[in-house]
């Protein structure tokens, strides 16, 4: 037994020895070395994205508005954007290795691109992992990408667009007539633009206009479908607001007599370059998109004219969607940018750029414009009324609303009475159906 005491003595010794060893070195190991490699094992593994749309934006814009403060919150998230051009065409990144990961485009062409390239991807689940607040968001346009998919979450809308009409103010001014306020009817609208419609002997000026039919066509407060989704037949005969609208907008005589006098409906560059326009329809977004332009002109904006039929109507909501698509083999790094695009810090700095967001917080809608170089202008117009609900979408909405486009130049110019339009909107756009039921 004497030996076993010993040997137990000795193991002692060592253990006592080794834990004396450990101590020192752990006294001697640099805490900052230390604290590095813990952080380096607590980052987020670094991932490269690709953000692709081939509505046209450019690559500063994108870049400013989208990715530098994506990056800035997430330096772990490398993103490049691609746009659409040659040899960068959907079909051509999807002919080729270049994939991408999330795709984004506004209302209409966004599902249309989805099922064309097949790109759905169901972020049902992963909205629900990363705790996107749906409810935060503009329920129109939330409610419309849903309904285009049978619930199913292919899209989250990030930014809005709408309707607005802009004035200038030196016109207003040189005829002594005050500028115009919100709350006004389309009737009340064009009593101003009457008055506004005149010469002062040196050239001739028009009260109002708008950048365009099919705009307003598809983005007015009425929420006309163009196309019934369960008879496959245009509305243009079935749905009498379509007449109202016509009747109240486009027939009345300040059109029509613009029209006639202008030779078409004056546009954004008879406002901004000419000079010679008063009030202008268009859309939120010109003011950041044209901003060089505005800063030399004294204007201002007041709300979209309401129909007496939808008095608290505003403007149909324009969605822009973002959506992780099915070639991503980053879904979770994709989601977490697009979580971080509907977040209400990112919503609010973009609000106070001038940008009309897809939040509904009052806070976000109220900062509108507030740090923009145009702050101090009517931004409230914008959001004055509630959006209408989206009208329901079908496949054949943007060919079927050139038809009825094309034949309101020929109604305003008088070739044409009421009756005889609608009939060869519809006669045209059943054809225009027909065509691509048959493809």
């Amino acid at each position: 037994m004497p030996n076993s005491g010993k040997r137990l003595g000795l193991i002692f010794i060592a253990a006592a020895t080794a834990v004396s060893m450990t101590a020192c070195s752990n006294g001697n190991a640099n805490p900052k070395g230390q604290e590095v490699a813990q952080q380096q094992l607590d980052s987020p593994k670094e991932v490269e994205l690709t953000l692709y749309s081939d509505v046209g934006d450019p690559e500063d814009e994108v870049n400013r508005v989208y990715i530098e403060p994506l990056q800035k919150k997430y330096p772990h998230i490398k993103m490049k954007y691609v746009r659409s051009a040659v040899g960068t065409t959907m079909a051509d990144m999807l002919g080729s290795s270049a994939k991408f990961d999330i795709f984004y485009h506004g209302r209409g062409p966004y599902e249309e691109k989805l099922q064309e390239f097949n790109l759905m991807f169901d972020m049902t689940e992963l909205a629900r992992k990363n705790n996107i607040d749906l409810g935060q968001l503009e329920p129109t346009a939330v409610d419309s990408i849903k309904e285009a998919f049978a619930g199913k979450l292919y899209g989250i809308p990030v930014t809005l667009n709408s309707l607005v009409v802009f004035y200038n103010k030196t016109i207003f001014d040189l005829f002594g007539v005050p500028y115009p306020k919100d709350g006004l009817t389309w009737e009340e609208m064009f009593e101003l633009a009457k008055r506004m419609t005149r010469s002062d002997g040196q050239r001739q000026y028009y009260g109002f206009s708008m950048n365009g039919t099919a705009q307003f066509a598809g983005m007015n407060s009425l929420s006309i479908p163009f196309v019934d989704g369960k008879t496959n037949q245009p509305t243009i005969l079935s749905d009498e607001r379509w007449k109202t609208l016509f009747q109240t907008v486009f027939l009345n005589p300040v059109m029509t007599e613009t029209f006639a006098s202008a030779k078409k409906l004056p546009n954004w560059a008879s406002f901004s370059k000419d000079r010679n326009l008063a009030m202008i329809l268009y859309t939120a977004s010109v003011p950041n998109a044209f901003e060089e332009e505005l800063k030399t002109l004294d204007w201002d904006m007041t709300a979209l004219p309401v129909f007496k039929q939808a008095p608290n109507a505003g403007s149909r909501a324009n969605p822009i969607y973002f959506g992780v698509t099915s070639l991503s083999k980053h879904p979770d790094a994709a989601m977490e940018a697009i979580k971080f695009w509907t977040s209400n810090e990112y919503q609010m700095e973009m609000s106070k750029k001038g940008k009309l967001m897809a939040s509904k917080s009052k806070d976000v809608t109220g900062a509108l414009g507030s740090e923009s170089v145009f702050a101090g202008k009517n931004w409230g117009a914008i959001t004055r009324y509630p959006f209408t609900p989206l009208a329901p979408l079908t496949k054949f909405d943007n060919k079927v609303r050139n038809v009825y486009t094309t034949h309101l130049n020929t109604l305003m110019a008088g070739e044409a009475d009421l009756n005889t339009a609608l009939r060869l909107m519809n006669e045209e756009a059943a054809k225009v159906i027909k065509e691509e039921l048959s493809r």
